[in-house]
């Protein structure tokens, strides 16, 4: 009986280490194999309070529309094929239902709200890379210099996100050419 609960204690241990290591090294391949691209970023309600310890992001292409007869149901699971513009941002090449072939570079996201105007369907797309997690004491920081980028029109703010086979990791926020790390560390000195 002990030799049983001795194993069954062993076993619950290495699941329960298995199951973060497993998360992080997904994490860490996506960083390493996946293309990277650039989103644009946009202001965020200035009425919408921070939440926890991370930095809400919006994106310029959340908005899109195409010739379309379509429509989408509002939370509709959708796949967005990317690809970068003249300026080096990502754009929205397509959106579809169906899940593009492996090597594609595409997200996996979700239908706020769409509505359809003539052959025209305008859709609001939630990604799923809209919060950039940072140490507690300086995410307040952050997102103040965050914000205050996003409404000065002659500041460029974006994300840098990997994507690989639809899932994706952000790798930065860099604003006028920085990381917003380093302006967090240039506040706090």
């Amino acid at each position: 009986m002990k030799y049983l609960m001795l194993t069954g204690l062993i076993v619950l241990c290495c699941i329960q280490w298995f199951m973060p290591l497993n998360m992080i090294q997904a994490n860490n391949t996506i960083l390493r194999e996946g293309k990277v691209f650039r989103f644009e970023t946009e202001p965020v309600d200035p009425s919408m309070p921070f939440v926890g310890k991370y930095v809400y992001l919006q994106y310029e292409i959340s908005h899109y529309s195409a010739v379309s007869k379509d429509s989408l149901k509002y939370g509709e699971e959708i796949f967005v094929l990317l690809e970068n513009d003249t300026a080096g941002f990502a754009k929205i090449a397509a959106i579809t239902r169906t899940r593009p072939s492996p090597g594609s570079n595409f997200v996996k996201a979700t239908s706020e709200y769409s509505y359809r105007k003539a052959d025209t369907l305008f859709v609001n797309i939630n990604f799923p890379f809209n919060r950039f997690y940072m140490d507690e004491y300086k995410a307040p920081a952050a997102e103040t210099e965050y914000r205050r980028a996003n409404l000065d029109s002659a500041r460029k703010a974006f994300a840098m996100v990997s994507v690989l086979n639809g899932e994706t990791v952000i790798k930065d926020i860099i604003i006028d050419g920085r990381p917003l790390k380093d302006w967090v560390k240039q506040q706090q000195h």
